[in-house]
């Protein structure tokens, strides 16, 4: 792969891992394409990302049916499940003086 790109700069941020995976890091609400091509300067990839609250949406994956919503916080972003979710969930975040607060969600 040559080139992956994205002709609006505040939606997504795009890191090439290989020449086969790529990292994706929202930066603002909204909507753009992505576009990559290989050495000889053709279209391998063209995907729609849309990213909105903690929910990223990207069409024209292979293999996906519709879009690959991945869900992210601020610890990280994992793959959307449609498996049922837990009742509750606890929040656990480090203090700098050491310690922890938590916080319970129902």
């Amino acid at each position: 792969m040559k080139e992956i790109s994205t002709p609006v700069g505040n939606v997504v941020e795009i890191a090439a891992q290989s020449d086969r995976t790529f990292t994706f890091t929202g930066l603002g609400s909204g909507t753009t394409v992505v576009i990559a091509r290989s050495d000889d300067g053709r279209v391998v990839a063209y995907m729609r990302v849309i990213v909105g609250g903690h929910l990223v949406k990207v069409y024209g994956l292979t293999g996906e049916p519709d879009y690959l919503g991945v869900l992210c916080d601020e610890y990280g972003c994992g793959r959307e499940s449609s498996q049922a979710k837990a009742s509750s969930t606890t929040v656990r975040k480090p203090l700098q003086s050491g310690g922890f607060i938590e916080k319970n969600y129902q």
